[in-house]
């Protein structure tokens, strides 16, 4: 499901894209540097379709109470499924085709790079005889993933603008801010520590039924 900034019936208008909530939502995050800022459009907002599953209630919530100019309820579904669950640089990727390099951004160039993150870890998994991650949504919302490390947090900017020169740019938008947003979920990923707490710390915490990570 993605929302756009364009007001048609006085709501963010959206499209459905995963209708049972499980799918790990990625956005692109390039322009995240030190200072925690972000200067790139990315796409993020809340399911007018799929209700807010448990596991996101504690960090959604903590968001809607607590940060700053999030836009009036009357634009979103404040109880629908909030993406994106994290971000991932997705700007000014080399693509060779047919021997041509161009180069590209978008979240077709973030998805595949976290699914190669995932991959990894479960190849280390498995090649010490331990089960595969499952549904890892869960586990990306669990208090030990965010007291780990794995996300570095986006402290600033807000997509109420659509990507291109120039741009377009609406009155309302979601705005980052020091936890889970709705412009950058959890944050971009350091990928030492997200594989050093999946392919150990999992196995510690409690059970979840497993089911395959989707992107």
């Amino acid at each position: 499901e993605s929302y756009f900034a364009t007001v048609l019936t006085n709501q963010f208008t959206a499209e459905v894209w995963n209708p049972d909530g499980t799918i790990t939502s990625i956005t692109l995050g390039p322009g995240i540097g030190p200072s925690g800022k972000m200067n790139f459009a990315s796409g993020g907002g809340f399911s007018g379709y799929v209700k807010r599953p448990d596991w996101q209630d504690k960090a959604v919530t903590a968001y809607l109470n607590g940060a700053n100019n999030v836009p009036p309820r009357s634009k979103f579904s404040s109880q629908g499924r909030a993406y994106p669950d994290v971000a991932i640089m997705g700007h000014n990727y080399p693509i060779t085709i047919n021997g041509q390099t161009e180069i590209g951004s978008g979240t077709s160039a973030s998805s595949p790079v976290f699914a190669a993150m995932v991959t990894l870890v479960n190849g280390d998994r498995l090649s010490k005889g331990k089960k595969p991650l499952g549904l890892l949504n869960p586990r990306l919302y669990s208090t030990q993933a965010q007291t780990a490390g794995i996300f570095k947090t986006v402290s600033s900017g807000k997509n109420n603008c659509c990507a291109g020169q120039p741009g377009t740019c609406c009155e309302y938008g979601f705005t980052a801010w020091a936890n889970w947003d709705p412009t950058v979920g959890h944050g971009s990923i350091n990928f030492d520590k997200f594989a050093k707490f999946f392919e150990s710390t999992l196995d510690e915490m409690p059970a979840i039924a497993r089911s395959l990570v989707l992107l």
